[in-house]
Order: structure tokens, then sequence, then C-alpha cells
């Protein structure tokens, strides 16, 4: 028969299937329930059918059956036969389904043996004797013995002597009330003798204990350690001289320290809770500085600031801080470091003042010692020695070094006290690099250097004080000089954007270290570098220009020039046209 599978509502087996029972149909033709049926009167032209239902746990799944053009009459014999034919049938059934099964079991056995392997905690099983039937690898590496060497080893002779009638104990009441055990710590020995605390969680199974252990002494050995490094701070803050603050995400004091009593005078008490401005005097709400208000200023959070402090009695002080924000999860929070500097500002104040009043009494001798060297040098005397001349020159030379050195101390004190004038008037900038230019020629041409002028000066105008900008760009000139090669030149440019006067000085020296970059601007301040070119400078050339021009509202920076040198470059506001 070529036919595969037939409608069920017009097949043989459909009827068996239904009984549950052996269907015989001798002569198709001759049954009334299928004389007239498609396969009868029609290909496949059946006219004898012998099935024999398949039943596996209680449900017919199919028939196992003969079919003939031919009517025919099966022998007991060969109807027997057929019988235990369909039995061996679903036999092989049911084994093709035990052998799926079993496929999925050891795939899902191998996979929790996997996990086994790799937990992290020390996973066993163990008899009601206390021996250890099954461990897995986690034991070797928290105890050191070989798994070889534990297997069917009495846990007892692990234990901590100490440790033995406990946990009998707690053996014996598992078994009794079948309720798991949960943290339940033993000592254990390492195979190098220490010992190891592990917590225990155990369920009674069968006739075995499953144990999942944890290994308690590096967290305990890490809790002590954090312990211990915890109370170092703590007393190192409660004991420290400076007022310590913890301040939340939105500046409110959350903690304070011992000195932050005696600074403030503040209880604790009277401060937690409270917003940090309570602390900075009126004049100074505004300042996100003074707030401690850094999160988006990384240049300031790495050095100290000043701000005027107010006390609980109202009194102020001159504080300096340091912030340290820190993060917790998702929130940041800030730790502060106050310091009371009244008594340095008095002590730096009484110096200023000192060093102000020295050189004021020297500026009008060393003034009339430099008139008189320019006239001897002048030749007013005649001619000199070749030898004299020099020691005049030289003579000459330090004078005037010490006359600027007396100046630039000078305009620091008028800038510290607050009186530096500043006659503020329209000025373009081609007058300001003239006169700078004019001021430097002398100095360039004794270091064998030119200073030349890139592109074209710019037809712009500017608010400023002109001999202070002059002063700076000489100063920055002069600089660049001394640290350009005999033979190089200093390039000094102007540039104009929307609302920027730029004007920026070139050299072609060795460049900024890294580690002077950072106080670059201060006073007396000078970066390692040849002897003779630290000798010519006094220090606070950077420090008065950076003044002068955070003055006029700009700002003074610098940067690598490519290919070596520095470049410094002076921002001001234009006039508008």
């Amino acid at each position: 028969m070529d036919a595969t599978q037939t409608p069920r509502s017009v097949s043989f087996c459909g009827h068996a299937v239904a009984d549950g029972r052996t269907l015989s149909v001798p002569d198709a033709l001759l049954d009334e329930r299928f004389a007239d049926n498609p396969l009868v009167t029609g290909e496949p032209k059946v006219r004898f059918y012998h099935g024999v239902p398949l039943i596996y746990e209680g449900h017919a799944l199919g028939t196992l059956c003969v079919v003939d053009h031919r009517p025919r009459e099966l022998t007991p014999e060969v109807e027997r036969s057929l019988e235990i034919l369909a039995a061996q049938v679903v036999s092989q059934l049911r084994l093709r389904r035990r052998n799926r099964e079993l496929e999925v079991q050891s795939t899902e056995l191998a996979i929790q043996r996997r996990f086994f392997d790799m937990s992290l905690a020390l996973l066993s099983v163990i008899d009601r004797e206390l021996r250890f039937r099954l461990l897995n690898p986690r034991w070797e590496v928290v105890l050191g013995w070989a798994l070889a060497e534990l297997a069917d080893r009495p846990f007892l002779d692990l234990l901590h002597p100490d440790d033995v009638e406990r946990t009998l104990a707690e053996a014996a009441r598992l078994t009794e009330q079948r309720r798991p055990t949960v943290d339940f710590e033993t000592r254990v020995r390492h195979r190098d003798g220490r010992w190891i605390t592990l917590s225990w969680v155990v369920v009674l199974d069968g006739d075995a204990f499953l144990a999942v252990a944890h290994d308690l002494t590096s967290y305990r050995e890490k809790a002590a350690a954090l312990a211990e490094s915890e109370g170092r701070l703590r007393a190192m803050i409660e004991t420290a001289a400076d007022a310590v603050i913890t301040l939340d995400a939105h500046r409110v004091v959350e903690q304070v320290n011992p000195a932050f009593t005696r600074l403030f005078g503040y209880a604790p008490d009277e401060i937690v809770g409270r917003d940090a401005s309570v602390m900075v005097a009126p004049s100074h709400h505004d300042d996100p500085t003074a707030r401690f208000d850094l999160a988006d200023d990384e240049e300031r959070r790495r050095r100290p600031f000043e701000f005027p402090a107010l006390r609980r009695d109202g009194t102020l002080f001159d504080a300096e801080v340091m912030v340290a924000p820190f993060q917790l999860g998702d929130v940041v929070k800030v730790t502060a470091t106050v310091r009371d500097i009244s008594e340095r500002r008095r002590a730096e104040r009484r110096q200023a003042e000192f060093v102000s009043t020295v050189a004021h009494e020297l500026r009008t001798p060393l003034t009339s010692v430099r008139g008189a060297l320019g006239l001897v040098d002048g030749g007013v005397l005649g001619r000199l020695p070749d030898p004299a001349a020099e020691i005049v020159k030289v003579a000459l030379s330090n004078t005037e070094r010490l006359v600027r050195l007396i100046n630039d101390v000078l305009d620091l004190e008028k800038m510290r006290s607050g009186s530096m004038e500043y006659r503020m008037a329209p000025t373009s900038a081609a007058a300001v690099i003239e006169a700078a230019l004019a001021a430097t020629e002398g100095f360039a041409r004794q270091h064998e250097t030119e200073v030349v002028v890139v592109g074209e000066i710019p037809e712009v105008e500017a608010e400023l004080d002109k001999d202070r900008m002059v002063q700076v760009l000489t100063n920055l000139l002069s600089n660049a000089v001394k640290f350009t090669p005999a033979g190089a030149r200093v390039e000094l440019s102007a540039e104009r954007t929307s609302d920027r006067l730029l004007l920026r000085v070139r050299d072609h020296g060795p460049g900024i270290p890294p580690a002077f970059r950072a106080r670059i601007f201060q006073r007396f301040a000078q970066a390692d570098g040849p002897a003779t070119i630290r000798r010519e400078g006094t220090g606070l050339g950077l420090s008065i220009s950076k003044r002068i021009v955070d003055r006029h509202g700009g700002s003074l920076s610098f940067e690598d020039a490519p290919g070596g040198g520095t470049i410094f470059c002076v921002a001001l506001s234009v006039r508008s046209p």
C-alpha cells in the first residue's frame, strides 16, 4: 500500500482506538460499518483489517494493524503474535520516554554539579555518623585539605575541642525536631593548624545532613581591622586642633568634632541640621566657595580657600578651609576642615607693614645711589680704568635690581591694603604693545634675543590703566626673554574676539615644570632652572601681574606652546564699537 496516513473520520484504526480493543474485519464489503468506506470502495481498496490497540499508561496511542486487498481469516496463533508484537511496541515507546527523562535528569544533574563545584560556600553531605560523604572544592580552598583527605572522615576530627559537645547536641536536636539549623558557628581546623570559624545552615534530608557553611574568619578579620581603622580615625578627628565638619549634599551640617565647638561656639545639637551659611559672614552668603559649594570646581577642591567665618556670639575670624567631597552610594557629601588663621593674618600684616616701611626707607637712598652710579658710568668723572668701569656696571645693575624689587614689594603691599590706584581710561591695544616693546628693547638686546610682533595688531580699545597693563606685558616679555636661548626670538601677538582682547607672549624656553605650575602665580615663586636665570628675577612679577589683570576683570593664563616653550595669555574685556 502506498498510503501512509488516512483521515481519522474514515480510518479503521479509529474504531480500535475508541474501543480500546482488538478490531478484526475479515471482509470489509460484508461489514456494514465499512462497506461504503471510501478506503474500501476506492483506493487502497481495503478488504481485510486486523488492528491491536497500543495501550500505554491506560491510554490508546494507536494500533498495530495488518491490512490486505483480499478477505482473510487469521489463525489464533497469528493473532497472538500480533498482540505480542503490539506489547513490544509499547515497551519500546516506554523505553524511549524513559531514556528522554534520563537525558533530562542527567543534564540537570550536570548543571547542579557545576553549581555545586562553583559555589563560594562550603557545601557538604554528612551522614548520621557525622562523616563526610560529599564535599565541593571550596573546602580545599578554605581549609587546605584535599577532598580525598576529607572523604569518609569524621567531621568531629576537625572540630575545635570546645565545640564538639555543642555540635553533637545540635545534631541531636536537628534529628529529633527536624527544624533547620541556622547561623550555627563552629571552629574547624585548617590543614596548617589554624582555626577557621564557619557559620552553618543545615537541614536533615532522609539519612543525611545537607550543610552549607560560610567562612567568617576573613570577614571578622576585615571587620576588626575596619573597626580599628575607624577608631583611629575617630580619635584623630576628636583630638584634632582644627574643626572638622561633615555636610550633606545640600550643605546641611551632619556632624562636627569637639574642635568645632571650641572654634565656633556651637554645641553639636545646636549646629547639626542647620545650613552651613550660619558659619559664614553675611557679606559672603552669596559666595559659592564660602558655602562649601565646590561640586563643579575641581581646581578649588585641591587647595585651601579663605573666608570670614562667623561665631555663635557674632564675632568674625579669618578661616582657612580645605574641602574633600566623598560619595556614599549615589549621594555626594563633603568633609570640611576649618582652621582659624586670624593670628597668621595679623602676623602677615605686621610683616607686610615692616617690609613696606623698610622698602620706603631704602628707596630714597637707593635712588640716589643709582643716580650717582649712573653718572659715573656715563663718564661724568672721566673715563674709568676698565676694571673700575666693570665694577661700576655691576654695582649699577644690582642697584637697579634692588630698586625693582623694592618697587615690586611696595606694589604688593598696595594691592594687599587696597591702596593701589588704577587710572582707568580707554586705551588702544597698539599703545600698550608699543610701550611694552620700548621698555623691553634694551633688556632683550642684552640677552641677544629679538622680540617680534606676530600678525596685525587689532584696532581695539579696552578700559584699563595703561601704565599697569604695560607693567604686566613688560614683565611677561622680560620673563620670556630670560628663558629664551640667545639668538632665538620672543613672539608677541594680539587678537580680538567677540568681546575680548587676547595678548599672547610666547617664549622658546624649556617650558614650565609640572611641579611648579600650581604655585607659579604665588609671591617669590621661582621654578628650578639655571642659577643665572633665577638670580635675575625676584619671583614677584607674575604674582603682581596676575593681581593687576584680575583687578581689570581679566584673566592671566599659560599653556605649553606647540614644539616647546610656553605661551602666556592676557584676556581683557574690550569696549563695544
